[in-house]
């Protein structure tokens, strides 16, 4: 059973593993299928002559495209996100005075809270998904109802946002739980349990992506650990963990909470910095020697650790 304090941690934190060009792809997929749909719909509604419905496909169709354009042309997923939320926001809203569709179309506010936060993201989805769980009560509960008289049956309006409110404690909750585990999973599968750097397979991922490859001031530190052996023999393994662990918690002293630090495997790490040359990374260097030299901790007294260094500048002649 999970903790609250972890529950939070993980839905508020921010998505290290998350690919930008892949949020993108996906949402320029979705945006497409759903102009797609709206282009059809455009058209039925014109023959039916339910011009309201053809107006609201209209808008459909313009915005999923325009959506799609942003996240898969321009690479702009949270725009592209931000624009199908409101474009949803504001037709459904219509939707709900107009009485929309002889009174059907307003039942696809029931599937904001299931699609919302899965399609966009938790902040987004829940925005709107409260958005509509304010607004149904207001409309219909409130002196506004003046505005839909004679548009819903009087069980309809009583029984609507109730409804609605069943399906947002339900979907939210789902959603919610499904994104938990998610990140959780993915933060097992790239941070290393021992040390909380990350691991061998995110250092992999992150050197092959092109931002890095491309990067012309990328500088690799290279980190080992002393004497681990000795420590194992001598105080136990659990010395040796702590070993360990004193190098990223070092490193993070003083590069930041944020240094991209792995753990390559045994007493092996590697960081991978953004820098103005080797100068640069030699200072940081000495520092970090610095603040292992004052390190105390529970078995362990002191730690040693040697480390080599390498500056993309030195090696221009290299082409990746």
């Amino acid at each position: 059973m999970y903790k609250k304090n972890d529950v939070i941690k993980i839905l508020t934190m921010k998505p290290f593993w998350s690919d930008q060009d892949k949020l993108c792809t996906i949402r320029a997929v979705i945006s497409a299928v759903f102009a797609l749909a709206s282009f059809v719909l455009m058209f039925a509604d014109l023959k039916s002559g339910t011009i309201q419905m053809a107006i609201s496909s209209i808008i459909l169709t313009v915005g999923f495209t325009a959506s799609s354009v942003i996240a898969g042309i321009f690479k702009k997923s949270t725009i592209a996100g931000y624009l199908i939320a409101a474009m949803a926001t504001f037709v459904l809203t219509t939707y709900a005075f107009s009485g929309g569709n002889e009174g059907f179309a307003i039942l696809w506010i029931l599937v904001v809270p299931m699609f919302a936060i899965s399609v966009l993201d938790i902040a987004s989805g829940l925005v709107i998904s409260l958005y509509f769980l304010i607004f149904l009560p207001v409309l219909f509960y409130t002196p506004m109802n003046q505005m839909i008289e004679g548009k819903y049956t009087d069980s309809f309006s009583v029984r609507f946002p109730v409804l609605y409110a069943c399906v947002f404690v339900i979907a939210v909750f789902i959603a919610l739980q499904k994104e938990y585990f998610n990140r959780k999973a993915h933060i097992l599968s790239y941070v290393d349990e021992l040390t909380g750097a990350y691991n061998r397979r995110y250092f992999l991922e992150t050197v092959d992506k092109e931002k890095i490859k491309n990067s012309k001031d990328l500088s690799l530190v290279m980190i080992d650990v002393n004497g681990l052996k000795q420590a194992n023999d001598t105080y136990g393994h659990e010395a040796g963990d702590e070993l360990i662990c004193a190098v990223p918690k070092c490193c993070r002293d003083v590069l930041g909470e944020d240094v991209l630090i792995c753990r390559m495997g045994g007493d092996e790490f590697a960081i991978i910095l953004h820098n103005d040359g080797k100068d640069t990374i030699t200072n940081l260097k000495e520092e970090i020697y610095k603040r292992a030299a004052k390190w105390q901790g529970q078995h362990i007294k002191e730690i040693h650790f040697a480390m080599g260094l390498a500056s993309r500048n030195e090696f221009p002649e290299v082409k990746v």
